[in-house]
């Protein structure tokens, strides 16, 4: 298995941990835009998490991706300045789309 594929395979398990726990997530980074290289990890840009805590998404996305063991990355969208978050939005895509 590529290193690509690894992270494919855990960006879309946590995307549907995630979904499960009422939580959207958008993939961000080089998976999301197409260049990973040997060190790269799953960079997830939580964009909206009603009722859950960061601790909670946290815990969700750490068991999803265990597994593959792989880190992640997990950024709170409405933690980033504005135009940080607009362009981390730009590039972002869904799980299922990788």
């Amino acid at each position: 298995r590529t290193r690509s594929g690894v992270l494919k395979q855990a960006a879309r398990a946590c995307g549907r941990a995630l979904a499960e726990a009422g939580v959207r997530a958008l993939v961000v980074g080089s998976v999301a835009y197409g260049a990973v290289r040997p060190e790269s990890d799953l960079d997830l840009l939580i964009v909206s998490h009603p009722g859950k805590t960061w601790g909670q998404v946290r815990a969700v996305v750490d068991e999803a991706a265990g597994p593959y063991g792989i880190p992640v990355d997990v950024i709170f969208a409405d933690t980033l300045p504005p135009a940080v978050r607009k362009a981390m939005l730009k590039d972002a895509r869904h799980a299922s789309e990788l």
